[in-house]
């Protein structure tokens, strides 16, 4: 049993940093949903003093039996291999015929963070679950050239080392989804995700495919850096990761985030996952990741789509995703596109503080309320 590496001893030392933390954060923080994140009575779940509605669970039977045993799916334009988890897919299935879409079996595509798969261990399996426990709509992922899919192609070498971007990516993996039969979606990333799934936004109406909601959470390429300033910050995350997993002692996402493990192998661990993501094409990632082009995709996709709508969440601690740009890339989009970019923002939070799965869940449930609402009914 997981819980067996749990000590007392541990336990009491974890929780004296994360209540240090929280009470040296907490008296600035007057908004409930932040007052959330900073992790009241360290759970993730709204208490009756939040302001926030209770946390929905909807049934995720069929979810680990999903996970295991992923789709391969080809782009037919360049025989390029995609690897695509579908969750829930049940609730897909009533859809089909239907000639408008339905918001509540509208599927939600979860695009992830850089040097993941969702097949791989770690806590993305978490974070998808989670998905389908507070939506109880059908998921997906499609996993990254190269992190989980086959390796990226030249062309899409290419494109990612000029002002393009994820650009041909972004097409292979929308004819991926046009395979699924997928007309109508919600796409949700965070960090390497989140920066993606605004250059699919952007290219969606091209292939017949309607993005009505985009929750673009911690993306990188608010600001202008060079390369080793992003690997940097991504790096300097890994120490509060370690607190945020060990907060709310969800035995599941320690293990999976390898807090059990000695600090020598968590740092042999992060200098392999490093490696993996270069052996993957993942420095071609990086280099286009670093330059300050997410607010140029986010106005062309809501200029190519009146009926999209965006909902930026970000921290003000994150060093991935700075919250000054954050902002002011919303406010210069909010006054062209008024009412239909939105922004949250978690204060006294970092970049690793998504991490957390039900945390995650409920940042994307609050960010497509409305949809969440229609399937209570």
């Amino acid at each position: 049993m997981v819980e067996e590496h749990i000590s007392e001893g541990r336990i009491r030392e974890d929780r004296a940093k994360a209540d240090a933390f929280v009470e040296k954060k907490l008296p600035k923080v007057e908004d409930p949903l932040a007052r959330f994140n900073l992790g009241q009575q360290h759970h993730w779940h709204p208490t009756e003093g939040s302001g926030l509605s209770p946390l929905p669970t909807y049934d995720t039977e069929g979810v680990a039996e999903a996970l295991a045993n992923p789709d391969h799916i080809k782009d037919p334009q360049t025989g390029q291999e995609f690897q695509v988890v579908k969750l829930n897919w049940k609730n897909r299935e009533k859809q089909q015929g239907e000639e408008q879409d339905n918001e509540r079996t509208r599927p939600i595509m979860y695009a992830l963070e850089y040097g993941h798969s969702a097949t791989g261990d770690n806590p993305i399996k978490l974070r998808l679950e989670e998905l389908v426990k507070q939506t109880g709509r059908p998921v997906f992922s499609i996993d990254h050239p190269g992190m989980g899919s086959e390796k990226l192609t030249k062309e899409q070498k290419r494109s990612l080392k000029t002002d393009e971007g994820y650009g041909q990516v972004a097409e292979a993996e929308l004819r991926v989804m046009k395979e699924m039969g997928i007309k109508d979606v919600d796409l949700v990333g965070m960090s390497m995700g989140a920066w993606s799934i605004a250059q699919l936004a952007e290219k969606a109406q091209q292939h017949g495919i309607t993005v009505h909601n985009l929750v673009v959470m911690e993306s990188p390429g608010v600001k202008e850096m060079s390369a080793v300033q992003l690997m940097n910050a991504e790096a300097s995350e890994a120490e509060r990761l370690s607190l945020y997993q060990s907060a709310n002692y969800d035995a599941r996402l320690r293990e999976q985030g390898g807090h059990f493990k000695s600090a020598l192998r968590r740092n042999v661990d992060l200098l392999k996952w490093g490696l993996g993501g270069m052996r993957g094409g993942g420095l071609n990632y990086i280099r286009a990741m670093a330059r300050e082009n997410t607010n140029k995709h986010l106005g062309r996709a809501l200029d190519s789509n009146p009926d999209l709508h965006v909902q930026v969440i970000n921290a003000t601690e994150s060093k991935v995703s700075p919250a000054e740009a954050n902002t002011s890339m919303v406010r210069s989009l909010q006054e062209k596109f008024r009412g239909r970019i939105h922004q949250s923002v978690y204060s006294g939070d970092s970049h690793s503080g998504m991490e957390n799965p039900q945390k995650f869940g409920t940042a994307v449930r609050l960010a497509l309320q409305p949809s969440a609402e229609e399937v209570s009914k």
